[in-house]
């Protein structure tokens, strides 16, 4: 259950991180895009070193080094185009980057202190990447909102939902047709309800 917890965690941050990244890839240039988010070699290091307590060595002091070199360089170069973009997507983009650094270490830790491998790590992280992006696109598409969640450990979740659309029932969309959506969701949570 620990490790489940720990799985489900990793994938609502790397969820997180790729909605920030969708986000701000519709307003930088691409160009800018990439070149911040090099920065998720610097907080994956970093983290790898301060939480996980990896060494720091000389080639990789180096690497990082250099990595933050260029994008002070790229970003003092861009600044002087006088770009139309706000700095704010910037922002996010280190964010997501961040995320991702914590996706790594969290990787990292799943796969030490519980013994799983890197495949079956991947298929459970998959599976709930796509619950996350499925939910994720009805409640966008939808006009879906999701109002509270209440969770009873190991026993169920309630999930409140609403919406301003008066041709859509809420509850229906996120159950799907006969329970659909949520009874595949509920067998891989060990028959936890929702």
């Amino acid at each position: 259950a620990d490790m489940f917890l720990m799985i489900v965690i990793k994938s609502g941050v790397l969820f997180v991180a790729w909605i920030m990244s969708f986000v701000a890839i519709k307003k930088v240039p691409v160009s800018v895009y990439g070149v911040c988010d090099m920065s998720r070699v610097v907080f994956s290091t970093l983290l790898g070193v301060f939480v996980i307590g990896e060494a720091l060595t000389l080639t990789t002091t180096i690497g990082l080094i250099l990595v933050v070199t260029g994008l002070y360089i790229a970003n003092k170069k861009t600044n002087t185009h006088s770009e139309e973009y706000k700095l704010r997507y910037v922002w996010i983009i280190f964010a997501s980057c961040f995320l991702n650094g914590i996706s790594g270490t969290l990787d990292k830790i799943i796969m030490s202190t519980h013994k799983i491998s890197s495949a079956s790590l991947q298929v459970w992280f998959m599976f709930l990447l796509s619950v996350f992006y499925l939910l994720y696109m009805i409640v966008k598409r939808e006009k879906i909102e999701i109002k509270k969640i209440a969770r009873e450990a190991g026993v169920r979740t309630k999930i409140a939902v609403s919406t301003n659309d008066p041709s859509l029932e809420p509850v229906g969309c996120c159950i799907g047709n006969k329970g659909i959506r949520v009874s595949s969701i509920v067998n891989e949570m060990e028959r936890k309800k929702i």
